[in-house]
């Protein structure tokens, strides 16, 4: 009788594993099935309908993929608002947001390294959407992933294990939700820590007169020059720009160009002044560089000529097209923040960088992600003559 029951025990196990073997091989498929479904969507619908839909924690135990998910609406987002395309409120009331949003709040941040980091891009992925979607998605909506960065289990575990890039990320995802999301003060102070010379001021300039890229480009004399390359080759730069300040200043060179002053129109005016007024800072010049469409960006770079012609205080106001911006370390610079700072800058953003910023940090502007993002952008670099 014992051997018996032994026997139907060894059965029941077997069956149990194959079963279980089975519904791992199940879970694994429809993993599989739907990060191949959301390589192929192409709109918010798309991936809401047809992917969005099935997220649970089968099938995204690590936030992979609603992590994903929340960065490729984002993306598509930015290049629907950049190129005007209505966002129709109706894709987020069918409550598929939230599902996404309260599963991947779900998962284990503090598992892994990169579980960490999914949190984080879907934290700042969830903001760009908050910012461009509908008045109709609540800021409710995003209250599961932001109550969760206040866990004590969470900060207790990440206390230390945050590196410079993840800190910078959330302090900028927390200001751009605004004041109904509060940065744990945990994580606000060991950003602070951090010291970095750099900052984006979300959204100040935003609605100041003749902030527009239409009305920089009648009132801005921009010009299309040569530059010559680092390996010595003459080419078309592929931005346009103007050089405009105080009487005294003087002209503005780089890449084998130099450009003479413009007297000051009026949008730069006003924009010069509100940074005056907002942070005490008076700058006497200002490079405008208009970006005609979505291929047009910068490289990493360094400004030049700072700390001889120019003061190591910069101001850079985003017009225009959303774009990608970030900042990394200059290679052979003793710096332990190796993976770059990466910030979605909307109109009317202020970009700072002060202090020893380009001493260490290169900067970049992307092109735009998406193929048919054809938005222009313009942005006025504001500079103030070195006193020595």
């Amino acid at each position: 009788m014992k051997n018996i029951l032994q026997i139907i025990g060894i059965g029941f196990l077997s069956i149990s594993s194959a079963s279980a073997l089975a519904i791992s091989k199940a879970q694994t498929a429809a993993k599989k099935s739907l990060f191949a479904t959301l390589q192929n969507s192409y709109t918010p619908q798309a991936i809401l309908n047809d992917v969005g839909k099935y997220i649970s924690h089968d099938t995204d135990p690590q936030g992979i993929l609603s992590s994903l998910i929340l960065v490729r609406i984002s993306k598509q987002l930015i290049t629907m608002d950049n190129m005007k395309d209505q966002i129709p409120s109706s894709i987020f009331t069918n409550g598929i947001l939230e599902k996404i949003v309260n599963e991947h709040a779900k998962t284990g941040w503090i598992e892994t390294p990169q579980s960490i980091e999914n949190a984080i891009e879907a934290t700042k992925a969830a903001c760009v959407i908050s910012k461009l979607s509908p008045d109709e998605v609540s800021i409710d909506t995003w209250q599961p992933l932001t109550e969760k960065w206040h866990d004590e289990e969470i900060l207790n575990c990440l206390s230390g294990n945050l590196e410079p890039h993840h800190l910078s990320g959330l302090k900028w995802a927390f200001d751009v939700f605004g004041t109904s999301c509060a940065l744990p003060n945990e994580i606000q102070n060991a950003y602070d820590e951090l010291n970095l010379p750099f900052r984006v001021r979300t959204g100040i300039c935003k609605g100041l007169p003749g902030l527009s890229v239409a009305n920089l480009i009648e009132e801005v004399n921009f010009k299309q020059d040569d530059i010559r390359t680092q390996s010595n080759r003459v080419v078309k730069e592929r931005r346009k720009t103007a050089w405009q300040g105080d009487e005294h200043v003087d002209p503005f060179a780089y890449s084998g160009k130099s450009m003479e002053r413009d007297s000051w129109s009026r949008a730069v005016i006003s924009v010069r002044d509100f940074l005056k007024q907002e942070t005490g800072e008076y700058y006497d010049g200002c490079l405008l560089n208009l970006y005609p469409d979505g291929c047009s960006g910068m490289r990493y770079h360094i400004d030049p000529d700072q700390g001889d012609l120019w003061d190591y205080e910069t101001a850079v106001v985003s017009i225009g097209a959303t774009r990608r911006f970030s900042f990394r370390n200059i290679p052979d610079t003793d710096k332990k923040d190796t993976k770059p700072h990466v910030f979605v800058l909307f109109e009317g953003d202020v970009t700072e960088m002060f202090g020893d910023c380009q001493l260490k940090y290169q900067h970049t502007v992307k092109t735009a992600e998406g193929k048919h993002d054809t938005a222009s952008r313009a942005s006025l670099v504001f500079k103030r003559t070195f006193s020595g």
